[in-house]
């Protein structure tokens, strides 16, 4: 795998982490206009909402990419899976909206109500958003990603910063507003660039039941793999109040940073796993390993150390009032897990491989570390510690997925290989001056 030969993918890869991290900051802006449990609450309704579209993707969108690269699929792939998609979406909505009242009343806190309402009509929203763009990411259609994603937040970063410049009071309906707007223009957008792929009809070979022998065991590992990533908030919610919710969440908006880069990543790196398992080039597979855990691990050092020094602090006070002061001991905690992040990778690499079943016995071993010390850590009340139940669950990850990989496809990765990334940069400076 040559960088070079791909690094118009790369760059409009990053350019688009750039627009996440550049709307990280305007949702810093909505943060400062809000009190702490307003963004809280709105905080665990966008977390509902990508809690159900993260179950999707598994269930319904990852088969575009497991089996829509056959060109005599990919209509029956395409109709299955929006079919799929719009069930699962509407179905979870509608569950979680009758099911309100009752997560209301066992979280003690009424306004859980207000999330439920709005959930069904979000999710029709974006729909075609998430459809559009998997059609994007399985063709490497990397500036076209981009390109839908700036909608999604230019759109929603106009009517924040209107708020903020005017002295316009800013709450959770204004903040789920905007973000109703955003989700429509980019659907729109994202629907009109990938129109020529939307084909659809129910002839090929590959059967529905395949698909779905594929997609229950990835969907049921998703499940537990959200519960540290996404439903965290309810976690701290159950043990705090709605202000604290509020100030987890801004921490977890900072290091958004980190997660977008290696979304990008996983991005970029599972299509191409998928593609070398299925003609067995276990080389360029290892390859592919070495590569990108290397050069996103000695990128998140780079920026761990960097963020360490102090100048997040500045960027807080400049960006929050003393209202948020906390959420900055809360992201240096979490700054501990992002040296754990590049690792992440192998969770993919396992998916490429179809050991699904392996995959759900390790999610499950690591979701019961993580939940015990989301308990532990509640119980003892030290919310500040918070975070370390996302970091138990990743290194508990990354030591059974590796071990997986290894015993599976035969790859291993030693610690010298972390550091590749500095050779092939050095190769690649010298290849550039050479000619």
């Amino acid at each position: 795998m040559q960088i070079q030969h791909h690094i118009w993918k790369i760059f409009w890869t990053a350019a688009d982490k750039a627009v996440y991290i550049l709307y990280g900051l305007v949702y810093l802006v909505q943060a400062s206009i809000m009190d702490p449990a307003e963004l809280g609450l709105f905080a665990l309704f966008i977390a509902l909402n990508i809690w159900i579209f993260v179950l999707s993707d598994s269930f319904a969108l990852q088969l575009l990419i497991q089996f829509g690269f056959d060109e005599s699929n990919k209509k029956k792939v395409n109709s299955v899976v929006i079919l799929l998609h719009v069930i699962v979406v509407i179905g979870l909505s509608l569950m979680i909206y009758f099911a309100s009242s009752l997560l209301s009343s066992e979280m003690t806190e009424s306004r859980v109500l207000e999330i439920g309402s709005y959930l069904p009509l979000l999710g029709l929203l974006m729909i075609p958003r998430t459809f559009s763009q998997k059609i994007m990411l399985k063709e490497h259609q990397t500036f076209q990603i981009f390109i839908s994603d700036v909608a999604f937040f230019a759109v929603m970063s106009y009517f924040i910063l209107y708020a903020k410049f005017n002295g316009l009071p800013w709450d959770f309906y204004d903040a789920t507003n905007a973000y109703f707007y955003g989700t429509a223009a980019s659907s729109l957008v994202s629907v009109a660039m990938v129109w020529r792929e939307l084909k659809f009809n129910l002839t090929g070979q590959v059967t529905v039941k395949e698909m779905l022998r594929f997609s229950f065991p990835i969907t049921l590992t998703n499940l537990l793999n959200t519960i540290p990533k996404q439903l965290d908030l309810f976690i701290v919610k159950f043990f705090f109040d709605l202000h604290y919710v509020g100030l987890y969440q801004t921490a977890k908006t900072l290091f958004r940073f980190f997660e977008e880069g290696m979304n990008g990543v996983n991005g970029l790196v599972y299509p191409a796993a998928v593609r070398f398992m299925k003609s067995n080039d276990l080389a360029s597979f290892k390859q592919l390993l070495v590569k990108s855990v290397s050069f996103a691990f000695l990128i998140f050092v780079s920026l761990t150390v960097l963020f360490m020094t102090g100048i997040v602090d500045i960027f807080i006070a400049w960006f929050l009032t003393e209202k948020y002061t906390l959420s900055l001991g809360l992201f240096k905690v979490m700054l501990l897990t992002a040296l754990l992040l590049p690792f992440s990778i192998f969770y993919f690499l396992v998916v490429a491989t179809g050991k699904i079943n392996a995959l759900l016995k390790n999610t499950s071993i690591s979701l019961v570390i993580s939940l015990s010390t989301y308990v532990v850590v509640g119980f003892l009340g030290i919310g500040l510690l918070m975070p370390l139940g996302y970091l138990v669950y990743l290194a508990s990850m990354t030591i059974l997925n590796y071990r997986l990989l290894k015993n599976s496809t035969y790859v291993e990765c030693k610690t010298s290989d972390l550091f590749q990334g500095i050779r092939d940069i050095k190769s690649f400076v010298q290849n550039r001056f050479k000619k």
